[in-house]
């Protein structure tokens, strides 16, 4: 199939050392304008750039489009020196306190070296785990630095109401620093803490060095299994959002550097236990289907699996509004019932 969803994957998987053909890159001046918008609101034009400098495919592009790719690299990067210089600064007030961190998401697969530099992986804030017990020094030491709560959520802060809703503080900001700063205590939203806690992630975080600090950051088996939570769990099925493919390519490009580091027996074990073996083979299909990784040797699909991941890639295809529009408002009234049910309380935000 040729869509621009499908052209994109192709073109990406270039990065994980697959060569695309000349079908699987776009033709037209129509088709690259495609490819490019979606590319945009995936988060992953960065990414693109390097796949296709990968294969050595940059040379055949338009001189319109790689100026395009090349400006928004560039940006990218500095933008991401910038927020690496922020986390620096950040880490060096709380050290001060003596808290150390745990660099979530993006950032900790920067500082982990997944990516070859600072100007491949979008970001859009920086995610970091704190010890929950610390997190009234951790506020007030920032605070102190002049970090502050967006207007909006300053009731939710003061109150403490967001404990119930949330498993991280709401954003903190400073005008002259490049990213929101959310400090989370828990690692992922509170209804799948079950899979993967604040204690999991301290217990096992690897040390990693990185520029002007030493910092923490998750082991591999549990970047796997925070990318599938996030992704999958909470943002594609609990906020009915199509899937991500910054994230999907994340989770397939750390599969491909960390190897035998993940441990394949223990994730399937957690998930299963928790209801929740279904979504990790499903995901790791998707996986599969977008950019050609392998499903690593402990993980089985059957029909339903191979069914649902139809389904996604089929989401993933749609360029209608009105049909985005009206999936998505079933979708999100559907996932918005079962979350006040869930949590009774959200019915006041």
């Amino acid at each position: 199939m040729r869509t621009p969803f499908r052209l994109l994957c192709r073109c990406l998987s270039g990065a994980l050392g697959r060569s695309p053909s000349s079908f699987d890159l776009p033709s037209s001046d129509d088709e690259w304008a495609k490819v490019l918008r979606l590319s945009g609101q995936h988060l992953v034009t960065p990414t693109l750039r390097w796949a296709l400098r990968e294969q050595q495919l940059y040379s055949d592009l338009s001189a319109g489009v790689a100026d395009y790719l090349d400006a928004v690299h560039e940006l990218n990067q500095q933008r991401n020196q910038e927020c690496a210089q922020q986390f620096h600064e950040v880490a060096a007030l709380l050290e001060a306190i003596s808290v150390q961190p745990v660099l979530l998401k993006g950032m900790a697969a920067i500082a982990r070296g997944l990516y070859p530099s600072f100007g491949e992986r979008m970001l859009t804030d920086l995610d970091i785990l704190v010890p929950a017990s610390r997190l009234p020094d951790v506020v007030e030491t920032l605070v102190q630095a002049g970090y502050r709560t967006f207007p909006e959520h300053g009731e939710l802060a003061g109150s403490g109401g967001w404990e119930v809703l949330c498993h991280h503080y709401p954003p903190l900001f400073r005008p002259d620093a490049p990213a929101a700063l959310e400090l989370h205590v828990q690692p992922v939203d509170l209804p799948f803490v079950k899979l993967l806690s604040s204690e999991d992630v301290f217990s096992a975080a690897v040390r990693s060095s990185w520029g002007a600090s030493d910092c923490l950051v998750p082991s591999p088996t549990q970047f796997v299994a925070h990318n599938v939570i996030h992704a999958l769990l909470v943002n594609t099925r609990g906020k009915l959002e199509r899937v991500s493919l910054r994230q999907l390519f994340e989770c397939a490009l750390a599969i491909q550097k960390y190897g035998d580091a993940v441990d394949w027996c223990a994730l399937s074990r957690r998930f299963e236990a928790n209801s929740e073996g279904r979504a990790l083979r499903q995901y790791l299909a998707l996986a599969r289907a977008c950019f050609g990784q392998e499903l690593p040797v402990h993980v089985q699909t059957d029909i339903w699996d191979r069914w649902r991941v139809d389904a996604y890639l089929v989401r993933g295809d749609l360029d209608n509004k009105v049909v985005e529009w009206t999936i998505n408002l079933v979708g999100q009234t559907k996932s918005r019932a079962k979350n006040l049910c869930r949590k009774p309380k959200l019915i006041r935000k």
